[in-house]
């Protein structure tokens, strides 16, 4: 093969491979730029075996066409979701780079690393380190902008386990940085999530100021992509916040912009079909989920909107119910219990549960919950101790076996309420011992425990425990055809009430009446 064969087997190949990146076919794309790389080793392995020399400008030529295919493969592999392939790639990719000399093809390397360390690893400590080590590299390199992404990166980190206050802060630290380097772009970015996860849960107006403050930086740079982002978030803060007609207007604006970004152009026809259905406009609602499909069908192979077609399907669901047509919306739930799993099935199935339960399908809403619980648990036996302790799961995921025990309650099974109430129990006992001890063992009860249990269930008396590893509250619910007795529960539970007070020093109890 000659030098010109070898020039035109690089060029077609990666033409092809970028078309096909270009028009989503990502797979394919991937594959293309792994059989370059194997091309482009081989020929090497062609020039050492011949002993042939390789001239310095054939040599330059040469690397940049294998750090090319290393910087695509990584880029490929983080759209997909492969965060480990990705990282793999970037730092091939680093090592061509700094052979070559090649600043700005480095930048893109840690920007990639960073990403990967971000959303592919689970352990929070292992995550902050290596962000916080990648920070002190472009620190070095005086590379403005990775330092800065690197900030809002070790923001989500924090997000992801509930730590507010670091959250802030680097969002600051981010938003500086960027003002610093002129990347209004990643100011956006910084402005939405310190508005939507730090302010609007607790001040909204303020919350409020720094999506519009988004908004009017969005429109100075003329990004139309951030832009859409900006009038997106601004609906959702309206959404939260139950005033849908402000929602349905930015929502509407942001459709107009026609956003490029696959997951917020989704999520855009999902919140707008939601809010037309308060509206009570179904069958354009109905529409606009139809349309989020065929864009989740453009770009299925990436690993997030998995999330985005099961709430898809839930959304379409709950409205065959409103319409009267179950048969309908028995379809879509097929679709989500069929569908493939991924980390964060339970929310989804614990929404569709909701809903059921709503239009009273209380059996049917049993059966998923009990599914959106197997799913939780498979995943968090599915990550190491490290990421056990750092995963944000509490209160959010323990509503989901309250939802359960609420309905078997009202059902009569009560036996299977108590064994909803034991797992719900179990596992906030070990999120307990996780998070204040870091002693990772499975909390069990003993028998004397559960017999007292079945004893109060024989009188009617139902003590459904549930509560969050995040805030340390604790609820019993207390079910009683004679009203709460409190004095009369078993010893059982003042043991257990011991056990937890010396588990957390800020632990507090209610009680209730169904």
């Amino acid at each position: 093969m000659t030098k010109v064969d070898v020039a035109e087997a690089v060029k077609i190949t990666t033409l092809v491979a970028r078309f096909l990146e270009n028009t989503k076919r990502q797979r394919a794309a991937l594959q293309l730029y792994k059989e370059l790389v194997t091309l482009l080793d081989f020929i090497e392995q062609e020039f050492k075996s011949s002993r042939a020399s390789i001239y310095d400008k054939t040599r330059k030529k040469f690397d940049h066409w294998i750090k090319s295919a290393f910087l695509s493969l990584a880029e490929v592999n983080l759209h997909l979701g492969e965060y480990n392939e990705s990282k793999i790639y970037a730092e091939l990719a680093l090592a061509k780079s700094r052979k070559t000399g090649s600043k700005e093809t480095e930048k893109l390397c840690h920007q990639i690393m960073c990403l990967c360390l971000a959303f592919g690893c689970h352990q929070h400590d292992l995550n902050t380190e290596c962000l916080k080590e990648m920070l002190s590299v472009t620190k070095e390199s005086g590379d403005i902008e990775t330092e800065a992404i690197a900030y809002y990166l070790l923001a989500l980190s924090h997000a992801h386990v509930g730590q507010m206050e670091e959250v802030a802060e680097f969002l600051v630290e981010s938003i500086q940085t960027s003002q610093k380097g002129g990347y209004r772009w990643l100011e956006v970015k910084c402005l939405i999530t310190l508005a939507l996860v730090v302010l609007l849960p607790g001040q909204k107006n303020k919350a409020f100021q720094k999506l519009e403050e988004a908004l009017e930086i969005s429109e100075e740079i003329g990004d139309i992509r951030w832009k859409a982002s900006a009038l997106f978030a601004l609906g959702n803060a309206h959404f939260a916040d139950g005033r849908y007609e402000e929602a349905k207007k930015f929502y509407e604006n942001s459709l107009q912009l026609d956003a490029k970004l696959p997951q917020i152009g989704i999520w855009i026809y999902i919140r707008l079909g939601t809010v037309l259905v308060e509206f009570k406009q179904f069958d354009e609602a109905i529409k606009l989920l139809h349309k989020a499909l065929e864009v989740w069908e453009e770009d299925k192979p990436v690993y997030q909107t998995l999330i985005c077609r099961d709430e898809i399907f839930v959304a379409l669901c709950h409205l065959h119910l409103l319409l009267g047509q179950p048969e309908k919306g028995t379809e879509y739930v097929n679709k989500i219990l069929t569908g493939s799993w991924y980390e964060g099935k339970h929310v989804s199935l614990s929404h569709l549960g909701a809903y059921l339960t709503a239009h009273g399908h209380f059996e049917e809403a049993c059966n998923i919950l009990a599914e959106s619980i197997k799913s939780y648990e498979n995943y968090i036996e599915s990550l190491n101790d490290e990421s056990k302790l750092s995963v944000r799961d509490g209160e959010d995921n323990i509503v989901i076996y309250h939802q359960r025990c609420s309905l078997l309650l009202a059902l009569g099974k009560f036996a299977e309420a108590l064994c909803t109430t034991e797992q719900g129990r179990a596992h906030v006992l070990t999120e307990l011992l996780v998070k204040k001890y870091r002693i990772h063992e499975k909390a069990k009860f003993s028998e004397t425990e559960l017999n007292s249990l079945m004893v109060s269930l024989a009188k009617r008396q139902v003590i459904v425990y549930f509560g969050s590893g995040l805030k340390d509250s604790i609820f019993w619910i207390v079910k009683n055809d004679f009203g709460p007795k409190l004095e009369a529960i078993s010893q059982e539970k003042a043991k257990v009430d011991t056990l937890l007070e010396a588990n957390s020093s800020v632990l507090s109890s209610c009680a209730k009446t169904e």
